[in-house]
């Protein structure tokens, strides 16, 4: 399908966005294959290596956020034998925290500790519906992290000159959009992204989920 020029645009900005992003926040890019990984009823070991050993930095985050000591070879049969999937995947978003909130200018008085503290406080509280929307404590969590990752993505656009203004009000609805473009382009998950997709929507205007 041909892109319009509003779209070709808004596709060059979240390549931009992307790439200033990424490399800061490797496991970003990790945890939809995290993911794939954890759906997959018989996953070897090889599987593990190729996801934890890809980055040495990342690598060396996880293992001593999960106080680890040894080579990727030890932690991943750790991780396949006796601590499972669904603890690397925790340990991954734990491990993300530390990395997406860096704010590259610190407009309207936002910091990168403030920012990081609401959405945190705001991902724990959404883990205590977990049983009220059958989902998995991670999704919810993930989701209360990455609410407000839209302004993240507005100061980095502001920094490489992709936007005209320094107000986010004026561009808070494109930087949502661009957010939720760069989390498709990733591959996270449709559930995280369509209630993102929804956030600045009004409450009657969503759908519900707890109907």
């Amino acid at each position: 399908m041909l892109l319009t020029n509003n779209q070709s645009c808004t596709s060059e900005k979240t390549n931009v966005l992307k790439a200033s992003i990424v490399e800061n926040s490797p496991t970003l890019v990790l945890l939809p294959k995290l993911e794939l990984l954890v759906n997959n009823n018989e996953p070897t070991l090889e599987d593990i290596l190729k996801i934890c050993s890809h980055d040495e930095e990342l690598l060396s985050k996880l293992t001593r956020r999960s106080g680890f000591e040894g080579s990727s070879v030890d932690f991943a049969k750790e991780i396949l034998f006796k601590k499972g999937l669904g603890f690397l995947k925790s340990l991954a978003i734990r491990t993300m925290n530390q990395e997406i909130f860096s704010l590259p200018l610190g407009l309207d008085n936002m910091s990168t500790a403030l920012i990081k503290r609401r959405s945190v406080i705001l991902a724990r509280f959404l883990k205590h519906f977990t049983s009220d929307l059958d989902r998995e404590a991670d999704d919810l969590y993930l989701i209360g992290l990455l609410y407000n990752f839209h302004y993240v993505c507005f100061e980095h656009l502001v920094k490489m000159g992709e936007l005209t203004t320094d107000d986010f009000d004026d561009v808070r609805s494109e930087c949502l959009t661009l957010s939720c473009e760069l989390f498709i382009n990733i591959g996270f998950d449709s559930y995280v992204i369509g209630v993102l997709e929804e956030s600045e929507k009004k409450i009657f205007e969503t759908k519900n989920p707890f109907v």
